[in-house]
């Protein structure tokens, strides 16, 4: 019996019970905007299709490894389901023709951290609980004669790590470090008079976003706009004193602050990428902006002024500063890679917030209409 594996998976655990296995790979690469959300050289090497240009990859792996003899396919992917029957995953087994879809005996889902079992245009479909939280124990029986699965079983389970004793000599290895970093994260760096949160959701600006971009523009003093992606904000805030693992919950990615030169009609593009798009609505620092939700993306944006109420100049150069992952495009931030003078400072994130903190302790960021949504 052979066993080909069609693409990558996510951590997860799976199991068959058979004659012994040998282990064939083709790569079909993952549909969407999995290039839009992380930095570029993560994925340098890697194509990502759409659902129905994968669905074609994965029926041509199909095809190659039948022709190899192959007789059990299990197919894995970063690539979830939003639920048993929607999400990227669901779009792909869906684009593949019946006669394909025949020949894959299991689908293992990643990247949605939701536990689902479906099946899907005739194929068994498994997703774990993702983030190392949870695990699928998956069984193929598989007639040694024919190399058919006859019998199909799936489980999922959670990981709980609390009432698993440490090994005593890596916890004499571990424990000394870990005591070294908690004293740095647990240095107090600040205090905020309120909790600093992200809001209800991605689409609106948050009194954390106004938080972290100010924190951006101010630290150089000529930068004259700052924008965070919303995605990049990852926890919130409780009111009082403020310590350095606090903002890393906040800002874990160690992204770095980006200078550029953006025209005052490029600056008003970045604001149409970020209006309230798939990724959530860009956080600013410098301007004030609105946008009506209900036109076509690309026509969205109605008015960009300083926070005077003075229209910006299309024509005039402006210096922008923004985190890494969006100067190189990240969540579809296209305009940014087309800045000039464009500068990694190296300069963490957390260091901003943390210099900001020393010069304005104790905050009280709020939602200030930076942001109208007509």
């Amino acid at each position: 019996m052979l066993v080909a594996w069609v693409a990558p998976a996510r951590p997860a655990e799976v199991r068959t019970q058979a004659a012994p296995v040998k282990l064939s790979a083709d790569l079909a690469c993952e549909p969407g905007g999995g290039a839009n959300v992380t930095l570029p050289e993560a994925t340098e090497g890697i194509s990502f299709l759409d659902p129905e240009l994968t669905a074609i990859e994965v029926t041509n792996s199909v095809k190659a490894l039948k022709a190899q003899g192959v007789e059990t396919i299990v197919l894995t992917a970063h690539m979830g389901l939003e639920t048993a029957t929607e999400g990227s995953l669901a779009d792909l087994l869906g684009a593949l023709s019946a006669e394909t879809a025949n020949e894959l005996d299991f689908a293992l889902g990643g990247h949605v951290p939701l536990d689902i079992s479906t099946k899907i245009n005739g194929v068994q479909v498994v997703q774990p609980l993702g983030n190392t939280r949870g695990y699928a124990d998956t069984i193929l029986t598989v007639d040694r004669r024919t190399g058919d699965v006859v019998r199909f079983a799936a489980t999922s389970d959670r990981v709980l790590t609390d009432s698993v004793p440490p090994d005593p000599e890596v916890k004499a290895i571990v424990d000394p470090y870990q005591a070294e970093l908690q004293e740095a994260l647990s240095k107090t760096v600040g205090e905020t008079r309120t909790s600093i949160l992200r809001g209800t959701s991605r689409a609106v600006e948050s009194e954390m976003g106004n938080f972290v971009s100010d924190s951006m523009r101010t630290y150089y003093p000529d930068v004259d706009f700052a924008f965070q992606n919303a995605g990049g904000l990852r926890a919130d805030i409780d009111e009082g004193p403020l310590t350095l693992e606090e903002v890393y919950a906040v800002l874990p990615f160690n992204n770095t602050l980006v200078t550029m030169n953006l025209t005052g009609a490029q600056v008003e593009q970045v604001l149409e990428e970020g209006a309230n798009s798939q990724y959530g609505t860009v956080q600013v620092s410098g301007l004030k902006w609105a946008y009506d939700a209900e036109a076509p993306f690309g026509d969205r944006v109605t008015r960009v002024t300083l926070p005077d109420g003075t229209p910006i100049d299309p024509n005039a150069t402006y210096k922008i500063a923004t985190n890494n992952f969006m100067a190189t495009g990240g969540d579809q931030f296209t305009t940014l890679t087309q800045g000039q003078n464009t500068t990694d400072t190296q300069t963490n994130l957390v260091d901003t917030v943390v210099h900001y903190l020393e010069l304005n302790s104790p905050v009280d960021p709020q939602v200030e209409g930076r942001l109208t949504v007509e």
